[in-house]
């Protein structure tokens, strides 16, 4: 019994792991092909693989370190990008589901309670890692860790030099992925600065300042570096911060409205009440040392929270970032429970309890991610697979093609480039950036492609200046339809010169 007791954490978080990495649409027995954007960031680490320079050859408003973190994931399947993503996405979500339990650990001291906190995020996890490779489920790693580390100053552990060096380290490695998912940083950083100017500790301050510095600015020097090398260091700094902040607006309305999406979300996966606990729990203790670190969580998930609905987009993977503060406050909401539980076997009988909240969630996510992907393949993946295997026999491999406000799977199971960087136009308003839509418009008619594919849906709307449809219609009367090409969603177009 005392070894059944011992190994049930580790069981659910093997559960854990096993429902939600076959839950992405990269792994073995699916048969749908990527989302929109990891289609877009599988097409960087293939372009990075080939010769391609990122932000010069390949736009897009993400950061570095994601585009890295692809060609290490076509490195790693020896050309298989899909395989090599999703290994890449296990051993990531491997280390987030480590650390969040550690941090839950090192906050409760309870093993069973971390574990159960961890799998009450399983629906969560399945939902808003929506399909996987996202820059959020990479980031969460990168969080999970220095969340760990910033709780063991908190609960006076020894904190080593090099823990702080990674501290900042990640927190440079989470810039460069995107700029707004670094509230935990700005957060519990300034907090430190706050209790050791207020405990009169300079000294400590001053060591951990210093080392956080250091950590971050050695991989910031790092990135210019490297980019520096690559001629791309004022496109690198364009796309990844201008572009991401125009990408970011929004008006109040539309925060709110997606503020109040992300509540309802959290209240369907039943895990709102228990932050309503875990508030209702902290206004009846009164533990010093405590209360300083149930202030800075406080403060940390109501930022982060923020920053999820800064765009103003209801984008379910938005919330990922959210879970490093979200499984804390959940620990202790459900150490709370089980403390109120009287009774021999009332961790048992919470245990029990609480997990029928998560049940039907859980249950109903995994009907839709891992058995959805992993049945026959969708009528939209068949067809795709035709359009890129006619392009691929009817065109040289130096040829390129337009592939127009549909994702990148048809470069890369075509095995051809775009004509241009624009391979996906970002969502922004192309008006406000006329050098971009010239720039568009210029190698649609001087770097002609070979083939364009459009939605069918195209030649019914009409012309839309802000999407930049009206050129592709206009650049389309060079082309002629291919008709044995049968497709429900799309149209292939061939060059007609």
């Amino acid at each position: 019994m005392r070894k059944i007791k011992k190994v049930t954490p580790y069981l659910f978080l093997i559960f854990v792991f096993i429902t939600v990495i076959f839950s992405f649409r990269a792994n073995p027995f699916s048969n749908v092909l990527s989302g929109h954007d990891s289609s877009m960031f599988l097409y960087f680490g293939k372009g990075i693989s080939d010769g391609l320079i990122p932000y010069k050859d390949m736009l897009d408003h993400k950061g570095p370190i994601l585009f890295i973190i692809q060609y290490l994931a076509v490195l790693a399947g020896f050309g298989n990008f899909s395989l090599g993503i999703w290994l890449i996405e296990c051993l990531f979500f491997l280390g987030t589901l480590f650390f969040l339990y550690k941090t839950c650990y090192l906050c409760i001291n309870d093993k069973l309670i971390s574990a159960v906190s961890v799998t009450f995020l399983t629906p969560l996890f399945i939902l808003c890692y929506d399909g996987g490779n996202y820059s959020e489920e990479f980031a969460l790693l990168f969080i999970s860790i220095s969340l760990y580390f910033f709780c063991k100053i908190f609960f006076k552990r020894r904190v080593s030099r090099v823990e702080y060096l990674l501290v900042g380290f990640l927190g440079a490695a989470t810039f460069f992925i995107r700029l707004n998912m670094i509230s935990l940083w700005v957060v519990f950083c300034l907090f430190l600065v706050y209790i050791n100017l207020k405990d009169k500790n300079k000294k400590l301050l001053f060591q951990q300042v210093k080392y956080i510095f250091l950590g971050g600015i050695t991989l910031t020097i790092l990135i210019i570096a490297i980019s520096l090398f690559q001629n791309n260091l004022e496109e690198m700094f364009y796309q990844a911060f201008i572009m991401n902040i125009s990408y970011s607006n929004s008006n109040l309305s539309e925060k709110i409205n997606t503020a109040f999406a992300f509540i309802e979300l959290l209240l369907k996966s039943g895990v709102f009440s228990l932050v309503v606990i875990f508030f209702v729990s902290i206004l009846q203790k009164r533990v010093g040392q405590k209360n300083r670190f149930y202030f800075v969580l406080c403060i940390y998930f109501v930022v982060n929270f923020v920053t999820v609905v800064l765009s103003g987009r209801y984008y379910t993977h938005y919330l990922v970032t959210q879970f490093a503060p979200l499984v804390i406050m959940i620990a202790f909401a459900l150490q709370f429970i089980v403390s109120t539980i009287a009774g021999r076997k009332r961790n048992l009988l919470a245990v029990i309890i609480l997990l029928t909240m998560i049940i039907p969630i859980t249950i109903s996510s995994v009907r839709t991610y891992n058995f959805g992907f992993n049945l026959k393949p969708s009528l939209d993946t068949e067809q795709t697979k035709i359009i890129s295997e006619y392009i691929n026999k009817n065109s040289k491999k130096s040829d390129t093609i337009y592939v127009h406000n549909i994702n990148a799977n048809i470069y890369l199971l075509s095995d051809r480039y775009s004509n241009s960087r624009y391979f996906v136009l970002p969502s922004i308003n192309y008006d406000n950036f006329p050098s971009m839509k010239k720039e568009f418009v210029r190698n649609l008619y001087f770097n002609r492609p070979k083939f364009i594919v459009v939605r069918k849906q195209l030649l019914s709307d009409g012309s839309t200046s802000s999407n930049l449809n009206n050129e592709v219609l206009k650049a389309l009367k060079n082309y002629d339809q291919i008709i044995t090409v049968k497709s429900d969603n799309y149209l292939l177009f061939k060059d007609n010169h």
